[in-house]
């Protein structure tokens, strides 16, 4: 326990800056909860529903999210004020954890604060604290996954696979979508000359971790015939609009809020380029 205390003590001394953003951040979401005139998001009541009925897989989305709110309904009940805590702690934890990232790439204290201070900037942040969704818990496991990867390159241990396999499978029951971002990285290090870390039993052994993690959702979907690869095909052709590439590019921008384009384009260019890098 006096070690957990130091630990902590010593995190709170470091971290500073980013614990008071983060509590700030985590203040200008949930406190949106007690604004009079608006109730639960229609959405919300899905993954109540959903949570109701414990499966290890839906129609439309993995199984993480509303088994997460299995439990906390159980512990806590369904209000408001109580299911939108997660949500507000995911993205929360998300702007925190940018912070440490961008520490272990070398970033000062100045570095932490503007990273963190735009990931709690994004609208898309503030929309996905302030409803219950997997879209909540989403950035907070890519960001999880980012900074366990660099760990990993930067003290060429291996067995840091273990960790990256057990986000990838919550990553993977939380969002299936989470798989393109998987494939991203690892073609990522790949190119960037970091492919012997591929070259390890650990990579096997993490890679398998987050296979038999995300296992019962494979056999869901085979015993029910992939439901889920119907509805995103139905989607794709019957609901969503398509969009241009430039157009797309713009929508990225805004979610991601144009104050904070300067900040992350130079960053892209400067790992692009830099040498060091």
């Amino acid at each position: 326990m006096s070690k957990i205390f130091t630990n902590f003590k010593y995190s709170l001394s470091e971290n500073r800056y980013l614990y008071v953003i983060s509590t700030i951040t985590f203040l200008l979401i949930y406190l949106a909860t007690f604004t009079k005139g608006y109730g639960y998001f229609i959405d919300e009541f899905y993954y109540i529903a959903c949570a109701n009925n414990p499966a290890f897989g839906y129609v439309d989305h993995p199984p993480l999210a509303p088994l997460l709110l299995t439990v906390f309904q159980f512990l806590f009940g369904s209000s408001l004020y109580t299911i939108r805590i997660l949500p507000a702690l995911a993205e929360t934890a998300a702007v925190f954890y940018t912070g440490i990232l961008v520490k272990e790439i070398g970033g000062n204290k100045f570095a932490q604060f503007i990273a963190a201070c735009s990931v709690a900037a994004m609208p898309v942040t503030i929309a996905f604290g302030t409803f219950y969704s997997m879209n909540a818990f989403e950035p907070l496991l890519a960001v999880l996954l980012l900074l366990v990867t660099v760990r990993m390159i930067k003290s060429e241990n291996s067995k840091l696979w273990i960790q990256v396999g057990i986000i990838m499978g919550l990553g993977m029951m939380n969002k299936h979508t989470f798989g393109v971002f998987i494939i991203a990285l690892l073609l990522t290090l790949i190119l960037s000359g970091k492919w012997k870390l591929l070259f390890s039993k650990w990579f096997v052994i993490g890679g398998a971790i987050g296979l038999f993690i995300f296992l019962p959702n494979i056999i869901w979907q085979i015993l029910n015939d992939f439901p889920s690869l119907e509805f995103y095909r139905n989607i794709s052709v019957d609901k969503n609009v398509y969009t241009p590439p430039i157009d797309f590019a713009i929508g990225q921008v805004m979610y991601m809020s144009p104050s904070t384009a300067p900040i992350w384009l130079a960053g892209t260019f400067y790992f692009l380029f830099s040498k060091q890098f």
